[in-house]
């Protein structure tokens, strides 16, 4: 019974203001026009937005002072844009990288310093010192495994080297299985 009288008075408040509206309408129109530019331009004024992730987190945070620190010593590691290329082959990948770093260090202005960290020398000439201790070892352990079928290749860069090579392959799987290569196929 309450609810249905809270109801009906609910009803007759809304079709007062319904009523009151209607009969001035043009005043109402005009009034919330006014009202949508004053907070237009209040919101203009007063409120930003910044999405800026180093806002959103207080610089207070131990991780955020760290990274504020380290920001000031190295200020070349700030700001950067990091690209990444990849190619059907990493010999298409590396032409297109060096060709980036071509165009893009034409405009120093604009861009400011550009480092291809596989395109440097630096990086070519000691590129392995970088690797973990143990991804080391194991690249080693495949170097020295691989090193008679790389040395015929260097003593022989030709076809004939390489199925030279390919045969001391099938060579060592065969001994591998206990099984010799048949005498038909061809040795170069």
């Amino acid at each position: 019974m309450a609810f249905a009288s809270a109801a009906r008075a609910y009803r007759r408040v809304l079709a007062r203001w319904t009523e009151g509206v209607r009969r001035r309408a043009w005043p109402v129109v005009v009034l919330s026009v006014l009202a949508g530019v004053a907070a237009a331009a209040y919101l203009a004024f007063n409120v930003r937005i910044s999405t800026d992730t180093d806002n959103m987190l207080s610089p207070e945070l131990p991780f955020r002072k760290n990274a504020l620190a380290l920001k000031a010593a190295f200020p070349k590691l700030s700001n950067n844009i990091v690209v990444v290329i990849d190619g059907q082959t990493p010999d298409l990948a590396d032409d297109a990288a060096r060709v980036l770093t071509a165009k893009l260090t034409e405009n120093r202005k604009l861009f400011g310093a550009v480092f291809d960290p596989e395109g440097s020398e630096f990086f070519r000439k000691h590129g392995f010192l970088y690797l973990d201790k143990a991804d080391l070892i194991e690249l080693s352990d495949k170097l020295a495994a691989a090193q008679p079928f790389l040395g015929t290749l260097w003593r022989d860069p030709s076809l004939i080297g390489l199925f030279k090579m390919l045969g001391l392959a099938i060579d060592e799987v065969l001994k591998e299985k206990g099984t010799q290569r048949s005498s038909r196929c061809w040795t170069p």
